[in-house]
């Protein structure tokens, strides 16, 4: 019994640390997205605060699913040192990783996106273009249709 215990605790223990690494990786992510994001302040603050409330609601399920919600120090000790671990040893290579990523994506979107944008710019052009010589149609068109009506009236008068 003692020893399922101690494991159960080891168990806890590890999905903690698990934790930590996770959230430190979302923090990650976070800041990177809004690196190539222009945010405002306070936008930051509402995204910052809805991370952090995410991550203890995660945490929460985490711990209720894994240990039936036992709160105890080693668990945030736990947690700290998985945020500790990810930090010292794996922060600069994933977060060069997700910028990579997203400069990536960003290109990929942008060679994806030329040709729409090229037919639109130049299928905006051709709208204007069709646009101008319409309005100079109907203007010549409303121009003789009054010298038509000026005859018609000018007859009429005779």
């Amino acid at each position: 019994m003692q020893a399922s215990f101690v494991t159960e605790q080891l168990i806890t223990l590890a999905v903690t640390c698990g934790l930590g690494i996770v959230i430190g990786i979302g923090f990650d992510a976070l800041s990177v997205l809004q690196q190539f994001m222009l945010l405002s302040k306070t936008a930051q603050f509402v995204i910052d605060l809805l991370y952090c409330l995410l991550m203890t609601v995660f945490v929460f399920i985490v711990l209720v699913l894994n240990s039936w919600g036992e709160v105890r120090a080693y668990t945030f000790f736990a947690m700290g040192a998985g945020g500790l671990f990810y930090y010292l040893f794996c922060h600069r290579f994933c977060r060069r990783q997700m910028v990579r990523g997203v400069e990536v994506f960003i290109a990929v979107a942008r060679f994806i996106g030329k040709p729409f944008i090229w037919s639109t710019r130049h299928l905006t052009r051709l709208v204007r273009s069709l646009s101008q010589l319409l309005k100079t149609v109907v203007q010549a068109g409303r121009h003789r249709w009054q010298k038509i009506k000026l005859k018609i009236h000018n007859k009429k008068k005779e």
